[in-house]
């Protein structure tokens, strides 16, 4: 991100060779300064790696450029085996982003099954994990009040508040793998991450029993199962 070239013509040779003209520019793309700029202010106290740039492209909502990059990345023999689980890791994250379950579910899995292998990773980059959103279920008209409820308190920032709630509630809901998503969501927020994989890990187990494969509760609960185990061992 140093210069900035603008491409003056493109001439096909022969035999798929090209001839590209460039001309130095002075004008720096928005979206790269735009970037330079949140790397400068968010990032001053956290360890820039590879995978840093396809974090930013995801905030930029150009998921097809972080897919790419990341696809690209994970090619990389010089890679450690903590850096390709953050990769899957990411990957999920991106696929969710382009309502892609299917793939997104397929590499938390993976990064799941690694970090739990691999144990700490040792790599200490919170401060990106941060700007990656848990997800949790929307409120809406069809919902229950109870479920309405339930998303509000999840979302609160008042966390005691909101585990004095969950706490009170749980006996109504022992099988609710939504419950379990949303109290963790607390714990998470609160840092105290152990107990938010502990219900993250419970909301799989029996989402996995109530809804099919495709369903995107799944998707929420090893989005968030995979951000905790992130958090947990980046400490370590």
């Amino acid at each position: 991100m140093g210069t900035v070239f603008r491409i003056e013509s493109i001439e096909e040779l022969y035999n798929q060779i090209w001839y590209i003209t460039l001309t130095v520019s002075d004008e720096i793309d928005a979206d790269i300064n735009w970037l330079v700029d949140r790397c400068q202010k968010e990032l001053s106290d956290t360890q820039i790696t590879l995978q840093t740039l396809g974090v930013f492209f995801a905030e930029l909502g150009k998921f097809d450029q972080a897919e790419s990059y990341y696809k690209l990345l994970i090619t990389d023999e010089s890679l450690t085996p903590p850096e390709i689980t953050r990769i899957h890791n990411y990957l999920g994250l991106v696929y969710s982003k382009k309502d892609n379950p299917e793939k997104a579910l397929y590499h938390y899995k993976i990064a799941l099954e690694r970090s739990t292998q691999a144990g700490p990773t040792g790599t200490r980059d919170t401060n990106i994990l941060k700007k990656l959103p848990l997800l949790l279920k929307e409120p809406s008209d069809e919902n229950s009040p109870r479920t309405n409820l339930d998303c509000f308190y999840a979302r609160s920032d008042n966390y005691d508040e909101a585990l004095s709630y969950f706490e009170g509630s749980r006996q109504s809901h022992p099988k609710d793998s939504e419950f379990h998503n949303n109290i963790g969501s607390v714990y998470y927020h609160r840092n105290d991450y152990d107990k938010g994989l502990k219900h993250f890990r419970k909301a799989l187990e029996i989402g996995l029993n109530e809804f099919d494969n495709r369903d995107p509760a799944l998707l929420r609960y090893s989005n968030n199962i995979a951000l905790a185990l992130s958090h947990i061992n980046a400490m370590a």
